[in-house]
């Protein structure tokens, strides 16, 4: 079991029906050959889409916004380098199922339909939301293809965060501990609480990416910082969120 610690510096403030891209890879993996269950495919079809619309918004504005370039073809390679890891784990685990419950409640499956659903009607948008919105995009895929690439299971898609509070060295109790994948903290609805109030709290099961994490006390809330989760094919993480006032917040 890899450990990985980590701390952030935080200021307070005041209060698809149509056939998916690769669906079906390679002979061998397809579904009635019964090598591949229906909850892995739906991990393959998502990743299939990302891969695909990153495709299309490189083709149509690539040229025009220079700087989506380069995640967006990085958003491609990761995808299709994770779509292959899905299907080797399948191939090593037959009609076994990635997760315990419902598909629809698993963090790393929600993760990647957010993303989907993000890149699929980004090109209506502004060029300044499509570029940033590339950039989250790529840095919670990338975290998740690297937690993948080093994980002891081949697949690295769960981790359990530990969250620590605190200032200095002393640790400070009574805060809740928020998160959301930074593609999808414009959805109020995809902020997601930790069990219990701090400090330590832990959650478990979290997909490795890029997120956005912050503290709230009463009507205190601490200003939202971005943290990667995993990529070291670690499956438990400790954070320790430093609270510091606007005084003592270092420039």
């Amino acid at each position: 079991m890899i450990i990985i610690s980590s701390a952030i510096i935080l200021t307070s403030w005041p209060a698809c029906s149509q056939p998916s891209p690769g669906a079906y890879p390679k002979p061998g993996f397809r579904k009635e050959s019964g090598l591949v269950s229906d909850t892995v495919l739906e991990f393959h079809r998502s990743l299939g889409w990302i891969k695909s619309y990153a495709e299309k918004l490189e083709k149509s504005h690539g040229d025009r916004l220079p700087q989506t370039r380069e995640p967006l073809q990085q958003i491609q390679n990761d995808a299709k380098f994770l779509q292959q890891k899905w299907l080797d784990w399948a191939q090593r685990q037959p009609r076994s199922t990635p997760y315990a419950s419902d598909i629809k409640l698993d963090l790393y499956f929600h993760a990647l339909q957010g993303a989907q659903k993000q890149l699929k009607d980004l090109h209506k948008n502004s060029d300044e939301i499509i570029v940033q919105t590339v950039k989250d995009v790529a840095a919670d895929l990338h975290a998740k293809a690297e937690n993948c690439r080093h994980s002891a299971d081949g697949l690295g898609k769960e981790i359990n965060v530990k969250v620590r509070t605190k200032k200095g060295t002393e640790e400070i109790p009574g805060y809740e501990v928020w998160c959301s994948p930074i593609a999808l903290f414009k959805f109020k609805n995809e902020h997601k609480r930790f069990p219990k109030i701090s400090s330590p709290t832990v959650l478990k099961n979290m997909a490795p990416g890029c997120y956005v994490m912050w503290l709230e006390k009463g009507k205190e809330k601490i200003e939202p910082v971005t943290q990667i989760i995993g990529g070291h094919g670690e499956t438990e993480l400790e954070v320790d969120l430093l609270v510091f006032s606007k005084l003592e917040s270092p420039k």
